[in-house]
């Protein structure tokens, strides 16, 4: 019985077509998970009805809520993956997006199954769902709770309790004033990648004081400008995401401190709208203008969007790179995974060099546009140093001689497991080394 599968779901439909027969078979299906498996398949009812769930995101969420049990010889990330393969063929998720090398990026989970998880998850206080109704109970053990647009919890709620939140959508009427409450002292798992209201820099600066926290993850809506120096604090984060852009132009060195970082990724806005060096009479005129922005003239929102693309064109020395400037100890992350993007013209060439004691970095991604052919030597030589990295990403677009790619030629040694290599720019010679290990 342990064995049971939704794969056997169509055949038991063919003798009893019903939508009570598919929800015996959903929870007959639940009842005989292996124990391992049964908070991660609960764990879904977080997300909204038809989501489209990324991979890393769910394992990555899974790890932090020490759903994932160690195995001897396999990472963490490697055994949170092998849970998610296992719901895959049982049947209890959908493989929705597909990568070249077959990998499944994304998943989805269908509305039936997905209504009976969130009913067995509110019947053992699993995840709790405002309704706005009134009909949400809070129970005292219970640990997650997801917000699904501006729905606000009726009855009363002990932060203090938390674990994690995650919200979709507007702004929570619960959290009108604060997306962290200051009781949200032992939460580890904020999600807000998909939110449509704006996360701000003084919505990150109380953030970042959840000493707790193992997983960040933070999406489009922001005007995050600066990771303050209490990040620093956060010595248990495993996993922190801030993409698909920020306005974060440098990592602090505080960075260095966070040694169980297993994922950084960290993407700088390309260019500025109002204050970019393309542009200049605009950029001029914006900047006599500055005032303006802290009069009420000029709206909350895109008050301190002005004011986050202000400090991401100065302290980037209007850079054109999507990359982040890493400081000096970033080779103290000795369990760093994925690392993207690093800003190689504006890093030193001491904390390039550093890259290379990441020994168990498996992605990279790096943006050399700008920077001299010494830093990309550096850089080149530090990757062959990389045993464990399985996917490069180069981006040098933007210089019209290609040399910075070229350099790519010095790797004598490429990292035995690299899979993936993405490079942009044109490239004016055959990089033997790198091609044949791709074969």
């Amino acid at each position: 019985m342990g064995e049971i599968s939704m794969n056997s779901l169509p055949s038991e439909l063919e003798i009893n077509p019903s939508l009570e027969a598919l929800r015996r078979m959903v929870t007959l299906g639940y009842n005989h998970l292996p124990s391992h498996l049964k908070p991660c398949f609960l764990y879904l009812s977080i997300f909204p009805e038809d989501f489209e769930i990324k991979r890393n995101r769910l394992v990555g969420r899974w790890i932090a809520e020490g759903f994932v049990r160690p195995k001897v010889g396999m990472t963490t990330k490697d055994v949170g993956e092998s849970y998610f393969n296992e719901l895959i063929n049982r049947s209890m998720i959908q493989r929705s997006r597909v990568g070249i090398a077959g990998k499944i990026k994304t998943c989805r989970i269908h509305d039936i199954i997905r209504d009976i998880t969130v009913s067995i998850s509110r019947q053992e206080n699993f995840v709790l769902l405002p309704m706005g109704d009134g009909s949400d109970l809070v129970q005292e053990n219970t640990r997650h709770i997801a917000f699904h647009g501006s729905m606000s919890c009726k009855t009363g709620l002990d932060w203090s309790i938390i674990r994690s939140l995650a919200i979709f959508g507007d702004r929570p009427k619960s959290l009108a004033h604060a997306v962290c409450p200051d009781q949200l002292r032992m939460l580890r798992v904020l999600d807000l990648e998909d939110v449509t209201f704006l996360i701000t820099q003084k919505d990150f600066d109380r953030i970042a004081l959840l000493c707790h926290l193992k997983y960040l993850s933070i999406g489009y809506s922001s005007s995050i400008y600066s990771l303050p120096r209490s990040i620093g604090k956060l010595q248990g984060l495993q996993d922190f995401e801030h993409v698909p852009s920020t306005y974060i132009a440098a990592l602090p060195s505080e960075i260095s401190k966070l040694q169980c970082l297993h994922t950084l990724r960290c993407i700088r806005e390309f260019d500025s709208d109002n204050f970019s060096l393309n542009h200049p009479m605009k950029c001029i005129t914006n900047t006599i203008c500055l005032p303006k922005v802290f009069t009420p003239l000029v709206s909350r929102d895109d008050r301190a969007k002005q004011i986050a693309e202000l400090h991401m064109a100065t302290k980037s020395c209007w850079s054109e790179s999507f990359g982040v400037k890493v400081p000096k100890g970033i080779g103290k992350l000795r369990d760093l995974q994925v690392l993207e993007y690093v800003d190689i013209r504006r890093t030193s060439s001491r904390a390039i060099k550093e890259l290379g004691q990441l020994s168990k970095l498996r992605k990279l991604g790096v943006m050399t546009n700008g920077s001299t052919k010494e830093k990309c030597k550096i850089l080149y030589a530090a990757i062959e140093k990389l045993s464990s990295l399985q996917s490069l990403y180069v981006n040098a677009a933007g210089i019209s001689d290609g040399g910075t790619l070229e350099c790519l030629d010095s790797i004598s040694s490429p990292p035995p497991l690299l899979r993936t290599l993405v490079l942009m720019e044109v490239l004016k010679r055959c990089l033997t080394g790198l091609s044949s290990s791709l074969t």
